[in-house]
This record gives structure tokens, sequence and C-alpha cells, in this order.
């Protein structure tokens, strides 16, 4: 019967046995769980079994209560009994297990024990503490020396193979060759780029150089002296083997390719820590640029030697460092004299700002080009040299002074003036010429026009009475005909071919006659001053022409003074000119050396700078200012005229001088110009035939043809040379004399002549021109010209000559 029929199955009786047993069951059963954890979590607990066992115990007596809450309500008391048997059982057995462990419990360590044993556990433990501490931070120490020590030898160890790095890349990258023996016998040599390159050889990297036997081809050769080297001759076998370095041994390197190199080879050998000798090493420089420069520098400085420029080496403080042969020979100085010197002692005082900024350019990096300048002599002359400089940089690029090249132009200089001058002057001359011909043309046809109105007014003369009030008009168109004949033959002089009345004449009476008209010519603030050499010889002259050059320049010099106070000195004098002399004259075609009388005109006025006393003689130079005066133009023309030549010296503010050189004349040479009295024609000359009048020119034609006709002979026109050789042609008898122009077109003067003469050789001809009678009629010397008459004439002077005609006839 269930167990709760004890219990009268009252509620309260169930449940109070009920809910005991079953929370002592869970009590029960957690207990082993603890001891259970306990067992496992502390292995080092002892009696390790005796925790099993009450384990056990304290299981089946919960087991025990849980049954007790199941036969409540169930009979199974079997079972019941059977759990309690077996709880009965593990009792036992964990009583005895108990029993036997008390002794060793006994033992165990008490709270106060246990207190003490804690305490004195902690001092040891505080001591092993403080020792494990102590050697911990020792050995921590340790660790940290090591840790360093290890890495100072990996940072040592990358030091190492960054330098070993370092140095196998200066190795390979050195530009000298280097060779290193592994061996004794030098049997491979490590070489770098550098060696490999001079051998001709391939390169790789770490590559070794092994000597092939003595029997087989090498791709290189090496010479010294001329000879081949047998391998054990070579500077690093050598060097290994007699254990000795070989210090500059110049070789010479043939390569495969046939091309040379010259090595200077410098070798130590290598040696263990014996001493024993393990190797060498050795360096081979490229020195055939160097011996290529050697060679090159000396045949440089033998060109430098003997160059005949001048090549000066200077600082950039312009002290000279270099100076060679040529320098000496261009400036004077010696090398040992100038070298240390300033560069300033070959320069002229105005140019030394020159060579500062010379120097400054070249300082700058400046090229500078070639200039002409100035240099001094030792001796202190001028030099004309064109020079170039360069700067000196040494192997840094920096300009450390400067090269300068100078040749002597002063002979190219002097010709280059001499040829200006002599261009000058032949251009002079062309112009002179060329306006001469231009002055003699317009003379020409002017004085055509003149000879109608003069011929014209003295026939008039001849048909009036002389009580006739028209004399009086024609004497005013005479006088106004023969101004109008001067101003023709004013340009005529000027062009050189002017009518002069040469004789022999004195200078300085011809000064002294015109004194009374200069004095009236000059301004009142100049005073003249006559300076006059005694016996002065004469001169071949016209005192008309030379009466006009002197009132030209003292006029001249009145105009350059002006206002101011001022004096006009006139000189005359004999001098002897050279061919320098010559040379420094501005005007002296044809002027050879000998003996001149000379003629002086200097003021104090104003004076003239260059560009105006190369155009003083211009007739078109019109710019009136004052120092240039007038008339100049007709003076040269004159001076030509005379074979003379003309010097001027001017300066601005320090007045001008003229002096006009004129030929000292022959004794024998007597007055040249013929004057031809004008008495009237000889009765029996008149009717006596005809009279052939040649001229391009209408109004002289008529003129001449009236006054033949005035003398009673008939007169026959022709216009020009063709024509009047036509006429001539058809009745050379009736011809009694020709009247002839000398410039005429189709057949000229001259021509005319000759083919006149060969149809009548004796034909007398009468020549006329307006050129000078010397000029005209030398060019019919010989050819038995009968006479001449001067254009622009008047009946009397045409008269004259057919007289002179009639006479010698």
């Amino acid at each position: 019967m269930p167990h709760g029929q004890c219990y009268l199955w009252s509620p309260w009786l169930i449940g109070l046995h009920g809910l005991s047993d079953a929370l002592i069951a869970l009590a029960y059963f957690s207990i082993p769980v603890a001891l259970l954890h306990l067992a496992r979590r502390r292995p080092d607990l002892p009696h390790r079994g005796l925790f099993l066992m009450l384990g056990a115990f304290i299981v089946a007596c919960g087991l025990t209560h849980a049954l007790e809450v199941w036969t409540i309500w169930h009979s199974h008391y079997l079972f019941s009994g059977s759990v309690k048997a077996a709880t009965a059982v593990i009792s036992v057995f964990t009583a005895v297990a108990l029993f036997r462990a008390l002794p060793e419990a006994l033992q165990l360590v008490g709270p106060a024990q246990l207190q003490a044993l804690n305490a004195s556990l902690e001092t040891r433990v505080q001591t092993r503490t403080g020792d494990l501490e102590a050697a911990n931070l020792a050995l921590r120490r340790e660790v940290a020396d090591r840790e360093k020590a290890e890495a100072e030898v990996k940072r040592l160890n990358l030091l190492l193979q960054r330098r070993l790095d370092e140095l196998r890349a200066l190795f390979d990258m050195l530009p000298v060759g280097v060779g290193i023996a592994e061996d004794r016998d030098c049997k491979t040599i490590r070489t770098n780029d550098a060696l490999a390159r001079q051998l001709g050889l391939p390169r790789q990297a770490n590559a070794s150089l092994t000597a092939p036997p003595d029997e087989a081809p090498r791709n290189f050769e090496v010479h010294h002296a001329g000879r081949l080297l047998s391998p054990d001759e070579l500077p690093m076998q050598v060097c290994a083997r007699e254990n000795r370095p070989v210090l500059n041994f110049r070789e010479v390197v043939k390569r495969h390719d046939g091309t040379r190199l010259a090595l200077l080879a410098n070798a130590v050998p290598l040696h263990d820590s014996q001493g024993e000798v393990t190797g060498c090493v050795a360096t081979f420089q490229d020195v055939t640029e160097l011996e290529n420069a050697v060679v090159t520098n000396a045949r440089y400085a033998a060109i430098v030697a003997s160059s005949v420029d001048a090549i000066i080496g200077k600082t950039l403080a312009g002290i000279i460092t270099e100076w060679n042969a040529g320098a000496e020979r261009i400036f004077g100085y010696t090398a040992a004299e100038i070298i240390g010197q300033p560069i300033g002692r070959i320069y002229p005082e105005h140019l030394r700002a020159e060579g500062t900024a010379i120097l400054e350019r070249v300082n700058r990096g400046e090229a500078i080009p070639t200039f002409e300048t100035v240099r001094r002599h030792r001796d202190g002359r001028p030099i004309d040299i064109s020079i170039s400089l360069a700067p000196i940089r040494d192997a840094a690029g920096g300009i450390v002074g400067a090269l300068e090249s100078a040749r002597d132009i002063t002979e190219r200089k002097q010709a280059e003036q001499h040829r200006r001058e002599m261009e000058r002057k032949i251009q002079e001359t062309q112009k002179l010429e060329s306006l001469g011909v231009l002055a003699g043309g317009i003379a020409h046809d002017f004085n055509n026009l003149l000879t109608g109105i003069l011929g014209n007014a003295s026939l008039a003369r001849l048909e009036l009475p002389a009580s006739s009030p028209v004399i009086a008009s024609l004497s005013q168109i005479e006088t106004a005909s023969r101004r109008a004949a001067d101003l023709c033959r004013q340009m005529l002089a000027y062009s050189g071919r002017g009518r002069f009345i040469v004789q022999p004449l004195d200078l300085n009476q011809v000064v002294t006659e015109t004194t009374h008209l200069l004095n009236l010519s000059i301004g009142k603030s100049s005073v003249l001053r006559f300076n006059l050499a005694p016996a002065l010889p004469p001169v071949t002259a016209d005192a008309t022409q030379i009466r006009q050059i002197i009132m030209n320049l003292v006029i001249n010099a009145s105009e350059a003074i002006g206002s101011r106070s001022g004096v006009i000195a006139i000189g005359t004098g004999v001098t002897r000119i050279d061919h320098d002399y010559i040379a420094t004259l501005r005007h002296h075609a044809g002027v050879a050396p000998g003996d001149f009388v000379f003629i002086e005109v200097s003021d104090t006025g104003c004076g003239m700078d260059a560009p105006t006393l190369d155009r003083i003689f211009d007739p078109f130079f019109t710019t009136k200012f004052t120092g240039r005066g007038l008339g100049l133009a007709a003076v040269l023309g004159i001076v030509r005229g005379h074979s003379g030549a003309l010097k001027v010296y001017s300066e601005p503010g320090r007045g001008t001088t003229f002096r006009l050189l004129l030929p000292i004349s022959p004794p024998e040479r007597e007055a040249a110009a013929a004057r031809f009295p004008a008495e009237p024609v000889p009765r029996e000359l008149r009717s006596a035939g005809h009279v052939l009048v040649v001229d391009d020119e209408e109004t002289v034609r008529t003129v001449a043809a009236r006054m033949v006709e005035q003398m009673g002979f008939t007169a026959v026109l022709a216009s020009d040379g063709r024509e009047a050789v036509e006429k001539f042609r058809a009745a050379p008898s009736r011809y009694r004399l020709v009247v002839l122009d000398l410039t005429m077109p189709h057949l000229d003067g001259e021509e005319t002549f000759r083919q006149l003469r060969q149809l009548a050789p004796g034909i007398r001809v009468i020549l006329m021109s307006g050129f000078a009678e010397q000029e005209a009629v030398s060019r019919f010397t010989g050819k038995g010209l009968a006479g001449f008459v001067q254009k622009p004439f008047e009946v009397g002077a045409l008269a004259a000559a057919i007289r002179a005609v009639a006479l010698a006839g």
C-alpha cells in the first residue's frame, strides 16, 4: 500500500513530508556536483578518492529521500529498500575511508597555522619575488643588451653591406681601370668596367679576367718602350711575384680592333694575416688624351710663340700673366718686363675706361668679338690694333681671367687712310671736273649770247654818228656785256679753262697794289697785317685772277671774324715741298715736288669743322653761316688753271689759314698772251673776197657775218662743220679765209680745220672760242692756224685778227 496511506492521505502531511524529502534530495544531488567540480578544478587536492566516495554517499542519500517522495503514492518498497541497501553499503565504505584518512586529516594545517604559514609563505614569496624581480631585471637587461647588440650587429651588417655595395658600385663606376688579382699567379683578375673598356673586352657584372695560356692568342697586346711584353712582364704579375709595388709604369695597349691606348699602371701586393702574398690590386689610368693634350698644348704653345699676333693673358684684375713674342714685337715690352704688370701700361690715357669696361664684360662671361682700337707702344707712340677677347675658365667653369688676341693694323689703317684720301681726292677731282664741264658748257653758251650782244653793240656804234644820244645806251650795253664776260671768265676759271693773261709776276707787288681795295672790303673790326718776304722769285700768273683770289680770301676772313675784333694776316714766302707735304694738300693734282712761292691769308675768326672743310670748294654748297665764305669754287678753278695747289688749316674757334702755292716762273718765260691792236682793216683788204663764217649759234654767225661785211668782205655762213666743208668743197678758191668756231656738233672745229686744209692746204683759218687761247690753240700746234679771237668779241678784236692774218700773208 502507498506510503501516503500512512499519512492518512492528509494533504498537509503529504506536502510536509514530500516537500522536505524533495528539497533534501535536491540538496544532496547538488553537493556532489560541487564536489565533482572542485575535484576537477583542483586535481592537486589530497584524498581525491574520498571526495568521490563522499559524493557517491551523498547522491545515494539524496536518492533515498527522492524515493520517499515517490512511495507516498507508489508502493515500490522493494526498489526503495534496494536503494537504501546500496546507500548503506556506500555509507559503510565511506565511513571506513573517512576513518582511515582521519590521521592525515588531523595533520592538516589549521587556520592559525595556515595564517602563519601563509605569512611565512608571503615573506618567502616576497623574498623570492624580489629575487625573481632582480633576476628578471637582470635578465631583461641582458635581453635588452643582447637585442641591442643584435641590432648593432644587424646595423653594422647593413652598413657593411651598404659599404660593400658602395665599394662595388665605386669599383664598377671608377673612370680609372682597376684590376684585383685573386691569386698570386694573377691567373684570375677581377676587373671593373673601365679596365674592360680599356682592354676592349666585353663587360658583365662581377666578371673576372682569366689569363689565357702563353700559347693561346690574346685579345690585346701590351707594349712598353716600343717592345711587346710577355705575360710575366706585366705590372700586376711583377708586383705579385716580386712582392713589391710597381708605380707609374707606362704601357701601350693594342686592342683587338687595332686601336691603341696609353695607360699608366700602379700595382701594390695584397697579403694575408701571415704576410703571405695573396694577389695584388692595380689601377690603370688612361693617359692617351693627356698625352695628346700635352702634344697639342706644345703645338699650340709653339703656334702662340710664333704668332705674329699678340696673345695676352690677364687676370680679372687686369694683371698680365701671358705675353708671347708677337706681343713683344707689337708693344715693345719683353715678357720679363711686362708679366705681373697691369694691362693699363699699354693703354693710352683716354682709353683707360675702355679697359675697365672690357674686363667687366669678360667677368660676365661675354666673348668680345673683334673690334679696332688704339694701344700704346713702349716708346709712347700710339698703335692701331684689332683685338678680340674671351674669358678664361677653370675646371669648374668659373671665370678666372681673359685671353686677348691683338693684331697690329697700323700699316693697314695708314693704307686705308691713304686709300680713303685718294678716293676722296679722286671723287673731288671727278666732282670738280664734272662741275667744270658744266661751268664750261654754261660759259660757252653764255659767251655765244654775249658775242651777239657785244658784237651788235659795237656794230651799232660804228653805224651811228658820235653825237647820237644812243651812244650812251650802247656804252651801258657794252659795259654790262663786259661784266657778264668777266663772269663767264670766272666760270671758265673754275672749269680750269679760263682765259689767263699770264706773265711773270711779283706777288708782293700784286698784294701791295691791292692793299687799298682790301682795306675798303673788310669790316671795321678787322685789322690787316702784312708779312711779305723780300725778293720773291716771280711766278707765271694772271694778275687779275691772283687779285681775285686775294680779294675772296680776305673778304671770307673778314666775314669769319664778324663783329668781333680780329686780325687778318697776309704773308708771302718761298717753300720747298716734297711728296709727304703734297699728300697733305687738299688740291694738288699735277703738283710735283720743288720750290714754290706761296701767299697765305690767315684770320682769327671762328674757324671751320672737318665736314665744312670738305665742302667749302663745292660751288653748290650755299648754306651761309659764319666762317664760310663764297667764291672759293672760283678760287679753286684759278689755282688749278695756274698748276698750283691749296692748303687749308682750320679748327673751330681757332681761325682759318689758306695757303696758295704757285710754281716759280722759269727765267726765260715771257708773257704768253698776245695783244692785238684794235686798228681798222687796211683799205687794200676791203672787197677782197669771201669769208666763210662757221658757228652752230645763229646769233654768233649773224654778228660775225655783219662784222666781216663791215670790213668789206662777203660773208658765207655755215651752221656746222659738215655744212662748212660741203660749201668749201664746192668752190675752194673763192674763200680768202675762214672764221671757225671750235665747239660744234657733227664735225667740231678741229676736224673741220683738218678737212678744209685737205681741200686747200693754204687756206687761212681764224679760230674763235669762249675757252682760253692756250687750250684752244694747243690743239692746232704745228698745223698752221692763222689766228685766234676770244668770245665774246667786238668788231675791233675780229678786225685785229683779220689784220694780223692780212699782214702775215
